[in-house]
Order: C-alpha cells, then sequence, then structure tokens
C-alpha cells in the first residue's frame, strides 16, 4: 500500500486540558486523522473497546484494516503482547523517573515509538490523511517518536489549573450511559502540583528534542477558535485548513464534528454534529476562596508564565 508523506501532531499536556476537543476539531479536516490517545490503543483493541465512530475496534472502518495489516486483531493477535511492553515503558514515564536529567531511552520506549511509528503510518494509509493527530498527552512522547525516525510537531496544550482541578473532579459517561470514566479525583494540592509538574516536564522535553512546537491555551481556543488554530497551523508549518468552525453567532462558535476514528481518550471523543464552543468555566463558582487563593499563590510562577491571572480578593 502506498504510504504518503506522513507528519505526526502530538498534543501533549495535562489530563482535562481540552486535547479531546482539540483532537476533534483537527481531525474533521480533511488531510488529518485524529487517532485519540494512540498508545492505548492495543488495550482497545486486546478488549475490542468501542470508536467513536459507534463501532467496536475490530469493524472499525479505519481501526479494523489497521488491525489486519498490523497483526493486532483475533485471539493470536499482537495487540495483548504490545500493550504489555507499552504498560512496561510507560512505567519509565511516570513523574519521578521524568523529572531525573539527562535520562536516555529505554529498550523498551524505542521499541514503543517503532509501535507507533508503524500505527500512525497504517491509520494514515487507510484513511488517506497526510497528518496524524495523537492526544496521548504523555510529556516524553516527543522524544519516544523522535527516537523512532517520525516527524513529529507538538502542540503544548494548557489550561487553566483552576479549571483543571474541578474538572478532574467530574466523572464522565460514555454514550451508552451504561459507564463512567472517573477522574483521577486529586486533592487541590496535589492536582496543582501534577499541573506544574507536567507542564514543566512538557517545556524541558522540548528544549531536549529539535521539534517544532507552539503553545496553546486551551481558553484561547474557546475564545477565538479560527484565529488560535490559524497560529498552530502557522508555527508548525501545516497546511493552511479550512476548520470546521461556524462563526454565525460571533459570541458563540460552533465546531461541526464529522464522524471520527478515536478509539482511545475522553468520553467527548463520541460527540458527533455541531457543538458550540463554549468554555468550561465553572471552577469560578466552584472553588471556595481560601483553597483557590492558596492554589494561587504555590502556582504564581506558572500561572504568570502561562497569563493566568490570580482572583481578586473579596477585601
Amino acid at each position: 500500500m502506498h504510504r504518503p508523506t506522513l507528519q505526526v501532531v502530538l498534543v501533549l499536556g495535562g489530563l482535562r486540558s481540552g486535547s479531546t476537543l482539540l483532537g476533534g476539531i483537527l481531525g474533521a479536516v480533511p488531510a488529518m486523522v485524529t487517532v485519540g490517545e494512540a498508545r492505548n490503543v492495543w488495550r482497545a483493541y486486546a478488549r475490542n473497546e468501542r470508536c467513536s465512530c459507534g463501532a467496536s475496534a475490530d469493524h472499525c472502518p479505519l481501526w479494523g484494516p489497521v488491525g489486519v495489516e498490523l497483526g493486532y486483531l483475533g485471539r493470536d493477535g499482537a495487540a495483548p503482547r504490545v500493550e504489555r511492553l507499552r504498560a512496561t515503558a510507560e512505567a519509565t514515564l511516570r513523574l519521578p523517573r521524568l523529572l531525573r536529567t539527562g535520562r536516555q531511552l529505554s529498550a523498551d520506549e524505542m521499541t514503543l515509538g517503532s509501535e507507533l511509528a508503524r500505527l500512525y503510518a497504517a491509520a494514515a494509509a487507510h484513511s488517506g490523511a497526510r497528518t496524524v493527530v495523537d492526544t496521548g498527552k504523555t510529556p516524553n512522547l516527543a522524544r519516544v517518536l523522535a527516537g523512532a525516525g517520525v516527524a513529529v510537531k507538538v502542540i503544548h496544550l494548557v489550561r487553566d489549573p483552576r479549571g483543571v482541578a474541578v474538572s478532574e473532579r467530574r466523572a464522565k459517561r460514555t454514550p451508552d450511559g451504561d459507564s463512567l470514566v472517573a477522574p483521577p479525583q486529586r486533592t487541590l494540592p496535589r492536582s496543582a502540583v501534577h499541573w506544574a509538574a507536567t507542564n514543566s516536564l512538557v517545556e524541558r522535553e522540548l528544549r531536549t528534542v529539535a521539534v517544532p512546537s507552539v503553545r496553546l491555551r486551551y481558553e484561547d481556543l474557546m475564545a477565538d477558535p479560527v484565529g488560535a488554530l490559524d497560529r498552530v497551523a502557522g508555527a508548525l508549518g501545516l497546511e493552511p485548513a479550512l476548520w470546521p468552525i461556524e462563526l454565525a453567532d460571533e459570541s458563540e462558535p460552533t465546531v461541526s464534528f464529522t464522524q471520527a476514528h478515536q478509539l482511545c481518550g475522553n468520553p467527548d471523543r463520541f460527540k458527533q454534529g455541531n457543538v458550540a464552543l463554549r468554555p468550561d468555566e465553572r471552577w469560578q463558582s466552584a472553588l471556595a476562596a481560601a483553597p483557590r487563593f492558596g492554589m494561587e499563590l504555590g502556582l504564581r510562577p506558572w500561572m504568570l508564565r502561562y497569563g493566568y491571572a490570580a482572583s481578586r480578593r473579596p477585601y
């Protein structure tokens, strides 16, 4: 099968940062395909989980053929073996280990990078896309992919830590209503530490790996989606695109989600049709003043760096 010239756009950042939404928007562009969190695809194959198109992995118009080509389907398929490899490799990607400077890629990480490269190439070939979008988020995925020779470009997606903290408390239900995807349920201090550490590690990894990258704030994407996406495309050297954004009502743009094939990730990936782009600002009423101010004080250097203002004190 002919393999078109392929580039991979990798979305890095923390949980509940808006990566599923961003991936859905990018994946609606004809030249792009969003694969969701690709590092979890082998688990989805092993469990025959449901794709965002509604079909199970083995019957999905994209992941079925990809699984056949790469030998992931069936009782004797390679998906469980690769999933074990991924789990072993990702044990080295946890924050305490990533904090070590000068750490070399392990053999398992290098093999994981090669498997991801095969997965991207097959997904691009079967979808006809020239760009694959992976919303995997893990800080050193860029280094893993670059080590495997993948032409990777990175969007560092950042969201207000107060919004992340509140979002992490909420479970999300799958469209069939039968199951909930539980959030980490971190305390406010732990959420703050994880947010700062994850974003700092993304920045450090991007200084280590010479790949094109751009920072995008969730809030900027919500406020001016077309302008934000144009800036991202320009910074990464992506082809100009007609973004699937409707601006009939300037106060509330909408995005038109076509049938996508995100096999893994947040349940929001199942959304179809026209979806209003409303910023989630529930943290403004959900966080009590005292813990909010404590969080802002502890995160002051990072909030200033990313352009987030502290709350006004009630005195």
